[in-house]
């Protein structure tokens, strides 16, 4: 594929709400274990409780990317801060925060809702000729599932996982291991997709890639995006840009 007199080998896609729609699939998940682990005794009602666990849980990963704490934390502390938000006792929140993150992460890697278009892009790149990438924060103990029951296995070549050397995007370094995992070294060849500017496309442009930044969907704003970086409304504007 070629974009911008650029030889393409690999198109890169963040996972979570770029190819799969991890906020529906996250909120579903989060409703079941809101009934499964009673927690009714200390909020008022499953939104209630999801709205608790979201602010806490992006805050985190906010942090992650940041470099000031490790995704160990973020994953202890998730579930346990809400909880104690909440009213309780900070002991009992730190038992059962580990039980909560297990149950929450079984059930979400059952779901397999997908961005509109998300199939129809992968194939095109695929009839493209070009490789594709996943190029993912998420945890290695889910994100391998997601893309199975999602249907998508068959689509991607090749999976880099933040997991795989413990850096986070928007860390260059973990880019760097993309190429050199792929043994496709010239950053012009490569092209990121994914709808977080502030980790997949400031890590992409720091590594040199060409970047695409996915609009957030489920009601949020848009985002300005800076100089060089290519803004769509859908997947299925992407691939129409890149010519595919």
């Amino acid at each position: 594929m070629i974009y911008n007199n650029c030889d393409i080998k690999w198109l890169w896609f963040d996972l979570d709400d770029t190819l799969i729609d991890f906020t529906t699939n996250s909120r579903i998940a989060l409703v079941k274990t809101f009934h499964y682990a009673k927690l009714n005794r200390w909020f008022s009602d499953e939104y209630c409780w999801i709205r608790c666990y979201e602010k806490h849980n992006h805050a985190l990963w906010d942090a992650a990317a940041r470099g000031e704490i490790t995704s160990t934390f973020l994953k202890a502390e998730r579930f346990r801060r809400p909880l104690v938000e909440a009213g309780m006792p900070k002991h009992e929140a730190g038992r059962i925060s580990d039980d909560l993150s297990r149950l929450y992460l079984d059930l979400l890697a059952n779901e397999k809702e997908l961005v509109p278009g998300a199939v129809e892009a992968l194939s095109a790149v695929r009839r493209s000729g070009t490789k594709v990438g996943i190029l993912s924060n998420g945890f290695s103990c889910v994100q391998g599932r997601k893309i199975e029951r999602a249907g998508l296995t068959g689509y991607i070549d090749r999976v880099v996982l933040s997991d795989d050397i413990d850096i986070m995007k928007p860390d260059v370094r973990l880019y760097k291991y993309a190429m050199e995992t792929v043994g496709v070294q010239d950053p012009s060849q490569h092209i990121m997709i994914g709808d977080n500017i502030n980790t997949d496309i400031k890590g992409a442009l720091d590594a040199g890639w060409t970047a695409f930044f996915l609009q957030p969907r489920h009601g949020k704003p848009r985002v300005d995006v800076p100089d060089g970086v290519v803004s769509v409304d859908s997947l299925f504007q992407a691939i129409r840009l890149l010519g595919i």
